[in-house]
């Protein structure tokens, strides 16, 4: 029998594992800085990457909504692609951005890159919803039929690829290594997708676990019933555990290994933002000096760990790690390899299941 020795780790990626260790080790030190957002009254953030420019949609149900994008003070809007409703809801470190617009009810995939905003095209569905898109611009999203039932995609260079052709799947995240994170609804079963068309079954629980976001180190994290979950790289599961609060909800992962959400107390079902720094799980407002009312939602994350979060007064307060003098190198370690670059870019194959 011959030994499989792996895949040879690329240095971006073990930079990204000395990164991840490092902050965990000083997990105990973080705490953040709070700057107050001041968003148009109509503006909604939906997603952030580490130039701080922001996707969201800008308007109202009443009027209609626009894809929108925030950066430096300026709200640029860019349209609705000719639907009554639009919005964007991932972006990468490029500052391209993927989302969906509707006119019925039933959502169609839409992409803004190079200043155009513009439908994906897409097979017959009767509703799509796109989950993510990494730094080479490869998109994951899911299709519905008319009786609700999944389909995984792709779109490569903008035109959609099965990744899971004839079975029941939903794609919910894509890292920059071309791994997709989702769900084999006819097995149940947590999967992460791998570009050379192997498959990693996450651990599972009673509860059927469902994946929601992956990092380039390969850790997901995902929501099951009451607790948040993070998996490693290997498939094995920790639950995250949030002191005196019923449940929570996943909103985001960091290239740290950092899970972000939001959860209701047990005495009074009041939401609060937390974080879990790989050690246990923190409420926000316990890492920020001063007076900013409660943050009750995690809006938006970016690669490096800086939050949108909503107060219980309607305000955004942009949040931002102030790492410990052991961690202060290794963040601008990451800074750096999250810069975009010029290389070929491997094309992930329609994975068969």
């Amino acid at each position: 029998m011959t030994k499989s020795t792996g895949p040879r780790t690329p240095p971006l990626l073990a930079a990204v594992g000395l990164v991840a260790i490092v902050s965990t080790s000083n997990a105990q030190s973080v705490r953040y800085g709070a700057t107050p957002l001041a968003f148009p009254d109509q503006f909604v953030p939906r997603a952030m990457n580490s130039s701080r420019t922001i996707a969201g949609s800008y308007g109202s149900y009443e009027d209609g909504t626009e894809a929108a994008v925030w950066s430096s003070g300026v709200l640029t809007r860019l349209g609705s692609s000719g639907a009554r409703y639009a919005g964007l809801e991932h972006i990468n470190e490029r500052g391209d951005a993927v989302g969906t617009r509707s006119d019925t009810g039933s959502n169609e995939p839409i992409r803004y890159a190079a200043g155009v905003l513009e439908p994906l095209a897409a097979p017959p569905a009767q509703d799509w919803g796109v989950t993510g898109i990494n730094n080479d611009g490869v998109i994951c999203g899911i299709g519905y039929d008319s009786h609700g039932l999944p389909s995984a995609m792709l779109w490569i260079d903008g035109n959609p690829v099965p990744l899971a052709p004839y079975q029941l799947a939903k794609a919910n995240a894509i890292n920059n290594r071309g791994e997709v994170a989702g769900t084999r609804l006819i097995q149940l079963q947590a999967v992460v997708w791998r570009p050379d068309g192997t498959l990693l079954e996450l651990q599972r629980g009673d509860n059927l676990w469902d994946p929601r976001f992956i990092n380039d180190a390969g850790l997901v994290a995902g929501d099951n019933g009451p607790n948040p979950i993070l998996w490693d790289p290997q498939g094995q599961a920790r639950e995250i555990i949030i002191p005196d609060h019923q449940w929570g909800s996943v909103a985001g992962l960091d290239r740290f290994g950092h899970v972000y959400g939001q959860a209701p107390r047990d005495d009074t079902s009041q939401y609060e933002a937390w974080m879990f720094d790989g050690v246990e799980a923190h409420i926000l407002n316990d890492l920020v000096d001063g007076e900013w009312g409660r943050f009750v939602r995690v809006w938006a994350v970016s690669p490096l760990g800086e939050l949108i979060v909503a107060t219980d007064a309607g305000d955004y307060v942009l949040l931002t790690p102030v790492p410990g003098p052991a961690s202060a190198w290794t963040l601008l370690a990451c800074a750096c390899c999250l810069l975009p670059r010029r290389r070929a870019r491997t094309i992930p194959p329609a994975h068969t299941l």
